[in-house]
């Protein structure tokens, strides 16, 4: 059964949460752009990898030189009409590649390639399809499989699906090979859901993990001064 919560306790945790959202919003707009471009570099570091490990063999070749074709025509359009026109353009283009070319390396990179091109276009449900997919084929590659599985949480907590993005976030935190900067950014997001769910020690709980096993973390500072607030 639920516990009674008492009437000081309402009128104290919407101050107390909008307290804390302040405070996250003002970190974000500080430090978000620098962890994103480590997430990114990251991601690129395992692009190339996987991609060099493959290119010996000439069907693969072939499919990373459709799939360098299809990008630089995707980005050209971007730049020229819009990311919405793009979209529209060349969806179906880049199904048909990802599809024809599903067992291959580059079509297993072009996911991810295709659903931060989603993104950008607001296509919101397709990226979620897409990263979704990509989730599946990274099974053997946690570093992938974490950046994956981060940016499909990410955007279900932009449709407001805190269940999903909980499950997904709990996934990345737990991983034994993920990278720190992307299980960093999940215990960060865990904290926040936990909080706005009003479970203040679980949302502590994993702000003092984030401190206690990453203390060069970027995230440090709004650890500390959230699980010390």
């Amino acid at each position: 059964m639920a516990q009674k919560i008492s009437r000081k306790q309402l009128l104290k945790e919407p101050d107390e949460f909008l307290t804390f959202s302040a405070r996250l919003l003002q970190w974000i707009a500080a430090y978000r752009s620098q962890a994103l471009i480590g997430v990114a570099v990251l991601l690129g570091i395992g692009v190339l990898v996987s991609g060099y490990q493959m290119l010996h063999r000439s069907w693969e070749k072939d499919a990373f030189t459709k799939l360098h074709g299809l990008t630089a025509r995707y980005e050209k359009l971007q730049k020229s009409d819009g990311p919405a026109k793009a979209y529209e353009t060349m969806q179906k283009e880049f199904d048909s590649f990802l599809s024809d070319s599903s067992r291959r390396t580059a079509g297993k990179i072009g996911l991810l390639t295709w659903a931060k091109f989603c993104v950008e276009a607001s296509q919101l449900d397709k990226a979620i399809d897409v990263y979704g997919k990509a989730v599946d084929v990274f099974q053997s590659d946690p570093i992938l499989a974490s950046l994956a599985r981060s940016a499909l949480g990410h955007l279900y907590l932009k449709q407001s699906d805190t269940d999903r993005a909980l499950s997904l976030f709990e996934t990345v935190a737990s991983a034994a090979d993920a990278t720190p900067v992307v299980v960093e950014d999940a215990l960060i997001q865990l904290s926040a859901i936990y909080r706005q769910r009003q479970d203040e020690p679980k949302s502590r709980q994993y702000l003092q993990t984030l401190v206690q096993k990453y203390p060069n973390s970027i995230y440090k500072e709004l650890a500390t001064g959230l699980a010390n607030g």
